[in-house]
């Protein structure tokens, strides 16, 4: 998850149990992004506003100006105001069409890395900065949920990984734990949205996981 950022997954737009808040929501322009599903206090979502500013709200805070949140789920969230409820969906058409202008410009994950050492990667500096600026592409290709330890967050378990996909092509497997990017210590999603918006301008990045229990770095050289 990270300012246009996988921590969340597919985009989509805002659609209302009541026509009411549906109106001022649609006003507001706002974009549910990505969610982050875990116990309640530990579950965000992440949005978007009409100027393309990107933030992450915990379950109680004043999303914008239409409400509070209220729920989040793995496709949905649930936005309180006043007596009235709104829901905002996880758009998985809008998450195709973003992956069908991806393969019409060539971000594959056949192009997008390649493996050049035991944990080292070289990876295409032009699809990288492609999905940066097209999160819905890296939000399908696997699913990351907070790693909670004794009541803490302590990064995020990598899920679901397409075979083919990007985190494919990076190495990460179902069951990594993604702890730190370079200096960035990923804790919870506030912090991993300011590592992710970091990638711009790196020419190398650094990941430490844990895979089965042993911690490893996985280096990736952006060329």
């Amino acid at each position: 998850m990270l300012a246009n950022n996988p921590f969340g997954f597919p985009g989509g737009e805002i659609r209302a149990l009541t026509g009411l808040t549906a109106q001022g929501a649609r006003q507001a322009d706002i974009i549910l992004i990505g969610t982050v599903v875990g116990p309640r206090e530990l579950s965000y979502g992440i949005f978007r506003d009409s100027a393309g500013k990107q933030e992450i709200f915990k379950i109680g805070d004043a999303v914008f100006d239409i409400g509070k949140l209220y729920g989040v789920e793995r496709e949905k969230v649930l936005i309180r105001k006043g007596a009235e409820t709104e829901e905002i969906l996880l758009d998985d058409v809008k998450v195709k069409d973003v992956k069908r202008q991806a393969s019409a410009v060539g971000t594959s994950s056949s192009t997008f890395a390649q493996r050049v050492g035991k944990a080292t990667y070289l990876v295409d500096q032009k699809h990288l900065q492609q999905s940066i600026a097209n999160p819905a592409q890296m939000m399908t290709d696997a699913r990351l949920r907070p790693n909670v330890v004794d009541g803490k967050e302590e990064g995020f378990v990598v899920s679901e990984v397409k075979p083919g996909g990007i985190y494919h092509s990076l190495g990460l497997q179902d069951g990594d734990i993604l702890l730190r990017i370079n200096e960035y210590d990923i804790s919870n999603p506030e912090k991993a949205l300011q590592a992710f918006t970091a990638l711009k301008g790196m020419d190398q990045v650094q990941v430490d996981l844990v895979r089965a229990g042993s911690r490893m770095t996985m280096t990736y050289l952006i060329k």
